[in-house]
């Protein structure tokens, strides 16, 4: 059997409270507000930027224990938390348990999709492509989940993903067969 799998990772987006002290300087920098572009912010730096090479090689040496992780970091000066690494391991960590579920239940995963999107509101980018390749394909007999809540984020994507049953699509999950 062929499947797609799908890993899907919600996160809070950072609330911008700004000071007076700090809105006072903006507006007082001599731009009017029409002259600012606003778009998207470049990603910060993370404490983890600099430990990833070692993360990725420790990872593929099948050391995947984030506190064993994280005392190996330590010991190589790196002063994050706990938070930032387990952040970082989730959607290899989600990947690594539905290629063994594929593996032990003789599915064949065709595609992968991961998102990293917030999932509050319908239209997540990876989502939306894979809910429109499963009903194009009649070879694909199912989609393969870490849990049941990384794929089903809103009640859109619920009744997205209930739909795919009258395209002879199943879903499974990491831990349960869905349908």
């Amino acid at each position: 059997m062929r499947f797609a799998s799908c890993v899907s990772k919600a996160f809070r987006s950072p609330t911008s409270l700004s000071s007076p002290a700090l809105t006072a300087r903006r507006s007082g920098n001599g731009s009017s507000s029409r002259d600012r572009r606003y778009g998207p912010r470049a990603p910060r730096p993370s404490k983890l930027d600099p430990y990833k090479p070692y993360l990725d090689q420790r990872l593929s040496a099948g050391v995947w224990n984030a506190v064993v992780l994280l005392r190996e970091l330590r010991g190589r000066g790196y002063s994050g938390g706990y938070s930032i690494l387990k952040d970082y391991l989730s959607i290899p960590a989600q990947l690594r348990a539905i290629r063994k579920f594929a593996d032990e239940n003789k599915l064949t995963i065709v595609q992968e999709f991961t998102d990293v999107e917030s999932a509050k509101e319908p239209g997540r980018k990876n989502f939306t492509e894979m809910m429109a390749k499963l009903k194009q394909r009649s070879d694909v007999a199912g989609v393969v989940t870490h849990k049941l809540d990384r794929l089903l984020r809103n009640l859109s994507d619920y009744a997205d993903v209930d739909d795919l049953h009258a395209y002879r699509v199943n879903s499974f999950s990491y831990d349960r067969t869905l349908r």
